[in-house]
């Protein structure tokens, strides 16, 4: 089995946990504002275990927060693709994450709400303009969609092992 750590982090109320939800229900709520959960998935007769960290957006938990991106495998920066405003912040999590660990690592953008395509604010061109910048995968997903998740956890995967090898 192999263990692979994704933190999650972006702006209060843009779906961190409602993602943790969508896979599993079993997410702890942690002293420090975290939720952490733990998510099992096959990939090629390959047995996954992922723990997912939610971790808080409050200034205050910065340097709490610095210290979970340690060991991580992949971090999600999710933004709300109907609130303009967590997007912008995406440069802030980018610095902060490299900050904290000398390097920038497997950095994947979210944007959630996919389905509410008629309340968007951000535009794919945006999104891709930035990500290019900084050499990061996206995916827009819709958070109630459990199979659209999968499908991002396991493309992450795929990528991860061909970087190992």
């Amino acid at each position: 089995m192999h263990n692979l750590k994704i933190c999650i982090v972006g702006e209060a109320g843009v779906g961190k946990t409602e993602l943790l939800r969508t896979l599993t229900t079993e997410v702890r709520k942690e002293e420090y504002g975290q939720n952490i959960a733990s998510y099992s998935i096959e990939i090629k007769g390959e047995k996954y275990n992922l723990t997912l960290w939610d971790l808080p957006a409050q200034q205050r938990f910065t340097e709490i927060r610095k210290s979970y991106y340690i060991g991580s495998n992949v971090i999600f920066v999710v933004f709300d693709l109907t609130r303009r405003s967590s997007f912008i912040d995406v440069h802030k999590w980018i610095k902060e994450v490299a900050e904290a660990l000398k390097f920038i690592p497997n950095i994947i953008f979210i944007g959630s709400k996919k389905d509410l395509e008629a309340f968007h604010e951000i535009s794919e061109e945006e999104v891709a303009s930035i990500a290019n910048k900084f050499n990061i995968d996206y995916y827009f997903l819709s958070l109630k969609s459990k199979i659209e998740i999968e499908q991002v956890l396991e493309k992450i995967i795929s990528n991860f092992e061909k970087e190992k090898s």
